[in-house]
């Protein structure tokens, strides 16, 4: 599952749990993204970054227009 998407997820889940279980559902979310959702999205900035550093498309050297 894309990073951004998990994170919408595990929001909307503590948005919408009882209020009961709230704190706890707070508690896996804070772990899920400080253990793996942050560290996912900056390595995939950095990757991108490093990439637009070396050339200046994404896609190939040229674009191409017909």
């Amino acid at each position: 599952m894309p990073q951004l998407v998990m994170r919408l997820v595990f929001s909307k889940v503590v948005e919408r749990s009882p209020m009961l279980i709230k704190p706890i559902s707070k508690g896996i979310r804070k772990q899920v993204e400080d253990g793996m959702i942050n560290n996912n999205i900056i390595n995939n900035l950095n990757l991108m970054e490093q990439h637009l550093q070396d050339s200046h498309w994404f896609a190939g050297g040229d674009v191409q227009c017909r």
